[in-house]
């Protein structure tokens, strides 16, 4: 009896570092274990979770150990085991993305039903996203809920699971109904404290789907709710982050200054290699909210971003496809652009935009688009931005497309070589020339020299007279 309660206690406590995410733990757990000393029933479900956590560090020896326990399974005769056998076999192939291999094993959990037929409906939503369709993806994850619904007794971890793929994709495909639905169901959880990542993240992302439909009182009251239950400081951050995101567009200074100053805070105190997951995003965010005013500060978060040891989690479903690839290239040619290097800038951000535009993420196109605008000034890409923009008539961002293009209405602006016009933006805030060059990464006397340049596009001679010469002017503030 003692044997089998040791059992029970290393599958539970397996079972718990694996929901937390610590593949690593659980191998050091079986290091050395002779799990097979135990009836077939017990080592069968012992051999899979040691396979579980195989598959999810990547290494070798995970078909071997779930063959192991499925034999083991077989023996006993446990047709539970061998249909959740079957479920973490289709899991470490969606890992490795063989999707038709997955696919064969979902079979016997599908047809066990119950709680391992919500799940395998679940992960076969990941196979499709796996595949880019996105929107299908939607369907099967709400009718894994639909089966879940069904369940007596259903495993807490897998609705917070599912919430968050559908919070993620109501942002990103902006479906307001999905996010509604995401939210009412959030608020009935009994939140545990090893699920603070989940809960901080749907609440983020249920701000980000408010502040596209024009919803800022949500999104800061999600937001918050974010930053309330984020676990750790570089979660805080992000959410910080995206305050000052959108207080950006709100054009509201003070309380854009507080929170990017307090998410920069936060993130510069973070131990970036121990990070695994999706608050790497931060340092990503806080380049594209610095390269304006501070590039050589946002040329720094990329560097931290770019020299992080360790790799993402294999359990993110974004962690080896086009969307991260996309959000990486987005950022760099923001700061990129922001930095005079337009050639760069560019060839990032068509890549960007033609990823997002191909698998049907409107938005986050429509933020590529208007970065590519500002450097080629190609009326055709504004023509573009038009219809997917009307969407979103109330978003934060429908009044900087506004801006924009009246912005370059200004023939003067419009003169202006991308570099200039980034010193130029430095200069109407008042920046000393030194400042200036600190900000933009450039040399004290190619700053002088390209001001010069500029006062006399503008017909002036100093950059007092240049200032005053914006203000009078009818054109928005960058």
């Amino acid at each position: 009896m003692g044997v089998q309660v040791d059992v029970e206690s290393l599958a539970l406590r397996a079972r718990a570092l694996l929901r937390l995410d610590r593949p690593q733990a659980v191998l050091e757990l079986f290091d050395g274990y002779d799990y097979s000393a135990h009836p077939p029933a017990a080592a069968a479900e012992l051999a899979m979770l040691h396979a579980i956590a195989m598959s999810r560090t990547l290494g070798v020896g995970a078909t071997q150990t779930f063959h192991r326990a499925s034999s083991l399974a077989e023996s006993a005769g446990d047709e539970y085991c061998l249909a959740e056998i079957g479920y973490y076999r289709a899991h470490a192939h969606w890992i490795r993305r063989e999707l038709s291999d997955a696919r064969r094993c979902l079979r016997a959990p599908f047809a066990h039903g119950g709680l391992l037929r919500a799940k395998a409906v679940e992960l076969e939503g990941w196979l499709l996203a796996a595949e880019g369709k996105y929107h299908e993806q939607v369907e099967v994850l709400q009718t894994a809920l639909s089966h879940l619904d069904e369940v007596e007794e259903p495993d807490a971890s897998v609705e917070p699971a599912i919430l968050h793929a559908l919070a993620a994709l109501a942002r990103d495909l902006f479906l307001p109904s999905v996010a509604r639905m995401v939210s009412q169901r959030a608020d009935h959880i009994e939140w545990t404290e090893d699920q603070a990542v989940t809960r901080s993240q749907i609440a983020r992302t249920l701000g980000w789907t408010c502040a596209l439909s024009g919803d800022f009182v949500g999104a800061f009251r999600h937001l918050r709710n974010s930053t309330r239950c984020a676990p750790g400081d570089a979660w805080r951050a992000l959410a910080e982050l995206d305050r000052a995101f959108f207080a950006r567009g709100l054009e509201e200074p003070r309380f854009y200054e507080e929170a990017l100053d307090h998410g920069l805070e936060l993130l510069d105190r973070v131990d970036w290699p121990s990070t695994r997951g999706e608050e790497r995003a931060a340092l990503l965010l806080a380049a594209e909210l610095l390269a304006p005013f501070d590039a050589v500060r946002a040329h720094r978060y990329l560097k931290v971003y770019r020299t992080i040891p360790s790799r993402m989690s294999p359990m993110l479903a974004y962690c080896n496809d086009d969307r991260l690839r996309a959000l990486e290239n987005y950022t760099i040619g923001v700061v990129a652009r922001a930095s005079g290097d337009s050639q760069v800038a560019h060839e990032l951000l068509r890549s960007a935009f033609s990823t997002w535009n191909r698998i049907g993420y409107r938005w986050r196109a429509v933020l590529a688009a208007l970065e590519i605008y500002r450097i080629t000034r190609h009326e055709y890409i504004m023509e573009y931005v038009r219809h997917p923009l009307s969407q979103f008539p109330n978003s934060w961002f429908a009044g900087r497309v506004h801006n924009e293009r009246k912005l370059f209405e200004d023939p003067r602006i419009a003169s202006l070589t991308p570099a200039q016009r980034v010193i130029f933006f430095q200069a109407v805030q008042g920046k000393s020339r030194k400042e200036i060059a600190e900000a933009v990464g450039k040399k004290p006397n190619t700053v002088r020299n390209q001001l010069a340049m500029i006062f006399e596009k503008f017909n002036v001679k100093s950059q007092r007279a240049l200032i005053a010469a914006w203000k009078i002017s009818d054109s928005p503030a960058k």
